[in-house]
This record gives C-alpha cells, structure tokens and sequence, in this order.
C-alpha cells in the first residue's frame, strides 16, 4: 500500500504538467491496473519523453542551477556614490559637408536621425572641441564651429550632461581662447549642459609630458576663474589608453590633484576576447584604489567600444564578425559585449561610460563605424547596440548610487549590477553567459517591491520587449529567469518603448 502510494504521489506531480496531461493521464491508467513491476517501467517511458521534449521559445534551464540565493544586493554598501550616466559619443562633424558627401547625412534626411538620437536619451555625452574652428588655424572652416554648436545643441536637447575634450595639439597659449569658448558656450549660449572639460585626447599616447599636462590645465584654470565660471565645470583628466597608464595616473593624482575633478580612460578590445575587458576595468580599478587624500577621485570610461576582425573593405574599423562579411557593428555579440562591460563597469565603480559612438559622421581621413545608428546613406538604421543601449539609459537616472550585488555562490555564466536612487527607485541588471535559459534569484530588496521588466533580444533580433512585471517577496527576494544571448533589467522606474522607430 505505501508503494502504491509513493507511485501516486510521483504520478500526481507529472499530471501537472499541461503539455503532457493526455499522455500521462494514459499511462496512469496503465498503471492502476498493473503491478508495481509494470508501474516503474510505464514511469520511465514518460520521464524519457519528458526529457526529450524541447521547447524553442524557452530553452532548457541550465543544469545544476543554484537553488538558493545567487546574489545579494546590500543598501549599505554604496559603490558608486554619483553615476552620471551611460551615454554616447556625438560626433561634433555631424552638419558639414564633409559628413554629409561621406556618410549619407543630408539637411533633409538629418530630422530622421535627430529623432533616433534623442530618442536614444545618452545621459553623458562626449563632443570633441577642434582647435580648426579658429579662423587664424591652418585647416580652418568655417563649418566647424557652426556644426561644434549645433552638435552640443543636439546634446541638450537629449537632456544630457555634456564633457567637451579639447582634441589635439594642445599647447598653453591655447587654453585661454578654449575657456573663451567654454564661457562663451555657457553664459551667452545658454549652453548649461556642458559640466565637465578634459584637455587632449589620449594624452598618453602623445608627446606631451605629465608636466607639461599639468601647465595646460593651470593655465585653463586661471583663465576660468578670471571668467567667474570655475564652480561650473569639472576638470577630468586622462582619456588614457592602457599604454604607461599607471605612471600617469600616479602622476595626475599626486601633481595634479588640486587641478582635477576626476579622471577618465578609454578600453577598445577584440569581441572574442572576454577576458581583455575585464582586466582593464580591474586594472584602473585597482590603481584607483592605491590613491589617497585629494588624490582620491571618481573616474569616467568616456570611450569603448568592440572591434571585429579585420578582413579588408568598407567596415575593417572595426571589423567584421569573424569568418563572415557582417560588420561586427550590427551584430547580437557587439550588444552582448557592451552589456557585460556596462555589468563590470558598473561593479568595479566607475562613475559613468560613454560608448564610442552615437552616429556615424567624418572624424578625420579614415572611416570608423562604431557608432549605434547607421549611416545616413542606409536610412540611419538602428543597430542591437541601440536597442541595448536604451534599455541601459532608461533604466536609472544621472546621480543614482551603484550598490554592491554580491555573489553567493561563484557562477562563471551570471552577471549583476544594482543602482537606486537611495530612496525607493532600484533597478536589477542581469545577463547570462550560458547558452541556456538561466534563473536568477536575488535578494536584499525591499519587500513586495513590484519591477517592470525589459528584456533585451527576446524576439531574438536584438531588440526590446517589456515583459510581465516581477514583485519581490515577503523577504525581499525576486526571482525570474534570463534567456541566452540577452539580458534582462528591472526597474521600478516608468519608461515607454519608442515606436516609429527603424
């Protein structure tokens, strides 16, 4: 009787699955009326048909899932006190004729990719400043100022908080004319939107000196608080490439510690690489965390981006998904990419990232194509990147706290990130790794706190779906499930998925 019992209880849990009600209500029959001999075979039959079912929208959870707490979100430990946004590069080229005869861009079609731009919401954005907008500077024309202002236009229209990087050949004699723009920008243009400045791109990379860094920013510094501005902009320093970025970063942190606000790097790395990435970010981070005193100062990714392999044509910067001619640009595995550095980025206390780069406009001679929205020439089609993106600007808001998301159990294929606004607002960012559906469960949230819940390529073409809403429990857990190749986010925040968008 206790056999028959046990058979029950097993049998009875198997009728509850829907899809095989008819086949098991048969076999159950088959049972009752056999011995327990012939009970443990019938039982069998249907758990191998079970099992050899599959489902192509929900792929088969991943195997020896944790079934207990996989993260835990802790309120009291802040690791960013101030994030100022995800965000874009806005190429300050945009309206000259230059842009225009190489990239597609026309007066006429330029609505169509204001409209994609604006609807994209970068909430930091970076805008070269180019000393050629000065009529007395070989190469001058008279394009560049007037497309610099309309582009620094565009970004406060978005509502973002704007850096201007002086570009190249800084020198001292210079830095007084650019706090002119600066001011000129600010008070007589109304351009409020600019909040920070970093002189020289990539100065690691050129032949300026560490000492040399240090005059131009004094020098810049004087010339603002003669203007009355220096309390309205911040100082960052850097934009640094990996290369000798420890002596300099030493070096801004001691020598140049009362001239700067913050500092910033720049991470590019090969999409198959997984482990570049995240090696650099801890790099920073770990030299960040030998700072003291006044050295001590947030640091921005102001660019990064995914490269391809590089086969020849059109898209060889930066390059083709490997063994095939499709521009790495406009794949799934660039979003995916960008997402596990936005995770990281996030974790290791960055304090905001601009992706390199919003649209694609003429820089210098060659011809980049980073950017989220495609050419003019194509109908500025809107790439995973964009879509990913979106999911991330939507989701928080400039100033929130990053929290720690703390690991239970080591998972190789799971990935979080927390923010909140530091009263009632939280947002969950997750993403697999695995090639199966993965469940997440995550603790430290208040309790009952309902998520509205958008999934990024859950149609599978690298595009956004907001699912049912998830509420966290008497305890403070929530529970859901990412799919493979995507990732999901959780925000108690509102947003509306744009629509008329290509």
């Amino acid at each position: 009787m206790g056999e028959i019992t046990f058979f029950n209880t097993i049998l009875s849990r198997y009728l509850l699955v829907s899809k095989y009600a008819d086949r098991m209500n048969l076999i159950y029959k088959t049972i009752m009326k056999r011995n327990i001999f012939l009970s443990c075979a019938a039982l069998l039959a249907a758990s191998v048909f079970a099992s050899c079912y599959k489902d192509d929208h929900q792929p088969p959870m991943v195997e020896g899932g944790h079934a207990g707490v996989d993260f835990v979100i802790d309120n009291n430990k802040v690791i960013t006190d101030n994030f100022l946004g995800f965000g874009t590069q806005y190429n300050n080229n945009l309206y000259t004729t230059r842009t225009f005869e190489n990239d597609g861009v026309s007066e006429e079609n330029l609505p169509d990719l204001e409209k994609k731009v604006l609807a994209l919401g970068s909430q930091y954005v970076r805008i070269f400043f180019d000393k050629k907008n000065w009529e007395d500077v070989s190469g001058y024309n008279s394009e560049y100022k007037a497309s610099f202002i309309r582009t620094v236009e565009l970004a406060q229209k978005t509502g973002a908080l704007v850096n201007i990087t002086y570009w190249h050949s800084s020198i001292p004699e210079d830095m007084g004319r650019f706090a002119d723009e600066i001011y000129d920008l600010i008070v007589n243009k109304g351009l409020t939107c600019i909040k920070q400045v970093t002189i020289q791109n990539e100065v690691n990379s050129t032949k300026i000196t560490p000492d040399e860094y240090r005059v131009l920013y004094s020098v810049f510094i004087d010339r603002l608080k003669e203007l009355g501005i220096r309390d309205k902009i911040q100082l960052v320093g850097g934009d640094l490439v990996q290369d000798n970025q420890k002596t300099w970063f030493e070096y801004m942190s001691t020598s140049m510690a009362t001239l700067l606000d913050g500092y910033s790097s720049h991470i590019y790395w090969d999409y198959w690489d997984k482990v570049k990435p995240v090696d650099r970010l801890s790099g920073v981070a770990d030299l960040l965390s030998n700072m003291q005193g006044q050295g001590i100062k947030p640091c921005y990714i102001t660019e990064y981006g995914v490269r391809g392999e590089k086969s020849g044509g059109a898209f060889n910067n930066p390059g083709y998904l490997r063994g095939t001619d499709t521009p790495i640009g406009r794949t799934n595995e660039c979003a995916l990419r960008h997402v596990t550095f936005h995770i990281n980025a996030l974790n290791y206390g960055f304090a905001g990232l601009v992706k390199w780069d919003c649209y694609k406009a003429k820089y210098d001679n060659g011809n980049q194509y980073f950017p989220v929205i495609g050419s003019g020439a194509d109908g500025y089609p809107l790439y995973p990147s964009y879509w990913m993106t979106w999911a991330f600007t939507h989701s928080c808001q400039p100033g929130w706290k990053v929290l720690s998301a703390t690991s239970v159990v080591p998972s190789a294929h799971k990935l979080c990130a927390a923010m909140s606004d530091g009263v009632s607002n939280y947002t969950i960012y997750a993403q697999t790794t695995a090639t199966v559906q993965t469940p997440f469960v995550i603790s430290g949230i208040p309790a009952n706190k309902k998520f509205r819940v958008l999934a990024w390529n859950d149609d599978l073409m690298g595009g956004l779906t907001e699912l049912e809403p998830v509420t966290s429990d008497a305890e403070g857990v929530v529970r859901f499930n990412v799919k493979p190749d995507g990732f999901i986010t959780l925000t108690t925040i509102d947003f509306t998925l744009p629509e008329g968008l290509e």
